[in-house]
C-alpha cells in the first residue's frame, strides 16, 4: 500500500504535470508502473463500486465516440476525443485504485497536493524571468506557439489551462486558510497562485478576480483583527488592480478601449502586444456555431470543429447526446459528493478528521463546478490534469466515506 509521502508526491505531480516525450505520456506511465509493481509486491488492493460505475460510463462514452466516427467517416475526424477518452479511462482505473488504497494521513495528503500544484507557478516564474526557457518547456508540454510578452504556460499545453490550474491552487489555498489554524501561511500560497494567474489568460484573471471577491466577503466575517486588516489591504489592492488593469483590459478586449494602459509616472503598458482584440460579434459569428443538420445537432458529425467553447465543440462533434453524457458524468459526481459533504457533520469522525474531510470534499465540489465554467471557453471535460486531480481527490475521499457506518447507510 502507498504510505510514502515522496512517492505520493511523485505520482500526483506526474499525473498533473507529466511531460510528453514523443508518444510517451508520463502522466499515465508513471502511475501505471507504480500500480503494476506494487500489485506484485503487495496484496489486498481493494476495489470500490464507484470505480466500476465510472469505468462503465467511460466505456459507454468511448463506444459512442467510435460509433459516431464510424457512421460519419469524415475527412477530418477529431481523433483527440478518442485519445482523451482512453487516457481518462486508464487514469480512472489506475489512480482510482492507487488513491482509494493510499494510507497517507489526510492533512499530509492535502499538503502534498498543494506542493504539487505549486510546481506550476514555479515554472511560470522561470519562464517569465528566463523567456528562452519556454522553448525547452514547449518541447515536453506540447505548447504550440511562443507566448506573447508577459504571459507563460507553465507546465501545461496552453495559456487558458495554465490560468485554470492556478485557479485550482487558489481554491485549495483559500480552503486551507479557512479550515486550518495557519491562515497567513496558506494566504502566501494563495497570493502565489493569484499572481501567477495574472500572467496567463484574461478569462483566468477575471475568474480569479471573482473568486477573490467571494473570499473577501466571507473573510470579513472573521473576528481576528490582523486578518481583518489583511482583508482590507487586499480589498484596496484589488480596487487598484481592477481600476488600472482589469477594467481597461475588458474594455480593450470587447469594446473600443485603448490598447495602452497608463500605469502612472509616464509608464505605459501596450497590451495590444500581449492580448488580441476581440468582439462579441466575432464570438457569436465564429464560435457560437452549431451544425445546420438536425441529425448532426443530435448525434454530432465527429469532425474537428474550428470553434473554441467546449459546449459548442461537443455539440458539433458528438451532438447533444455526447454533450449530455459528458455533463451527466460530472453532474452525477457533483451530486454524490455534495450529499456526502452535507452528511459529514453527522459522521463518527473526530472534529479534526471532520474538518479536513469536509474541506477536501469542499475543494473537490468546487473543482467540479469550475469545470462547467471552464467549458464556456474551451473543452475541459476529461482534460489531462484537470480530470486526474478529480479522480485523485475523489477516490482518496471515498476511503474515508466507506470507513464510517453513517455513510454506508446514507
Amino acid at each position: 500500500m502507498l504510505e510514502n509521502k515522496f512517492i505520493v508526491f511523485c505520482i500526483i505531480s506526474f499525473s498533473l504535470w507529466g511531460p510528453k516525450i514523443g508518444l510517451l505520456d508520463t502522466s499515465i506511465i508513471v502511475p501505471l508502473l507504480y500500480l503494476s509493481l506494487s500489485m506484485v509486491i503487495f496484496n489486498g488492493y481493494k476495489f470500490q463500486y464507484n470505480l466500476i460505475i465510472l469505468v462503465f460510463f467511460h466505456f459507454a462514452m468511448i463506444t459512442y465516440v467510435f460509433f459516431i466516427f464510424i457512421i460519419n467517416n469524415g475527412s477530418d475526424p477529431d481523433i483527440n476525443l478518442i485519445l482523451r477518452g482512453v487516457r481518462a479511462l486508464v487514469s480512472t482505473i489506475v489512480l482510482g485504485l492507487i488513491f482509494y488504497n493510499t494510507k497517507i494521513k489526510i492533512d499530509s495528503f492535502i499538503q502534498i497536493i498543494l506542493l504539487a500544484l505549486l510546481l506550476h507557478p514555479a515554472a511560470i516564474a522561470i519562464q517569465l524571468f528566463y523567456p528562452e526557457s519556454m522553448q525547452i518547456f514547449s518541447q515536453f508540454w506540447t505548447f504550440g506557439k511562443y507566448p506573447p510578452f508577459l504571459r507563460a504556460f507553465g507546465l501545461t499545453a496552453g495559456l487558458d489551462t495554465s490560468g485554470y490550474m492556478c485557479i485550482y491552487g487558489q481554491v485549495l489555498s483559500l480552503f486551507l486558510s479557512y479550515k486550518t489554524n495557519h491562515f497567513f501561511k496558506f494566504q502566501v500560497c494563495y497570493l502565489i497562485f493569484l499572481i501567477a494567474a495574472m500572467f496567463t489568460a484574461r478569462n483566468a484573471m477575471l475568474i480569479s478576480f471573482v473568486i477573490a471577491l467571494i473570499f473577501l466577503i466571507f473573510a470579513l466575517r472573521v473576528r481576528n483583527y490582523s486578518i481583518r486588516v489583511y482583508i482590507i489591504s487586499l480589498i484596496s489592492m484589488f480596487s487598484v488592480i481592477g481600476s488600472i488593469l482589469i477594467f481597461p483590459l475588458v474594455q480593450y478586449t470587447f469594446f473600443d478601449g485603448s490598447g495602452v494602459i497608463n500605469l502612472g509616472s509616464n509608464i505605459e503598458l501596450n497590451i495590444s502586444e500581449t492580448y488580441s482584440k476581440g468582439t462579441f460579434e466575432d464570438l457569436t459569428t465564429n464560435h457560437l456555431v452549431i451544425p445546420s443538420d438536425e441529425l448532426e445537432i443530435i448525434f454530432g458529425n465527429a469532425q474537428k470543429p474550428s470553434v473554441d467553447p467546449g459546449y459548442i465543440r461537443l455539440i458539433n462533434t458528438l451532438g447533444l447526446v455526447g454533450l449530455s453524457i459528458n455533463i451527466f458524468i460530472y453532474f452525477l459526481a457533483l451530486i454524490f459528493f455534495v450529499f456526502k459533504y452535507k452528511a459529514i457533520s453527522s459522521s463518527r469522525f473526530n472534529n479534526h478528521e471532520k474538518n479536513y474531510i469536509q474541506m477536501l470534499l469542499g475543494v473537490l465540489i468546487t473543482y467540479i463546478l469550475l469545470v462547467f465554467i471552464f467549458n464556456l471557453k474551451h473543452f475541459f471535460f476529461f482534460t489531462r490534469g484537470f480530470y486526474e486531480i478529480l479522480i485523485i481527490i475523489g477516490f482518496y475521499c471515498l476511503q474515508f466515506i466507506k470507513k464510517d457506518k453513517f455513510f454506508k447507510k446514507s
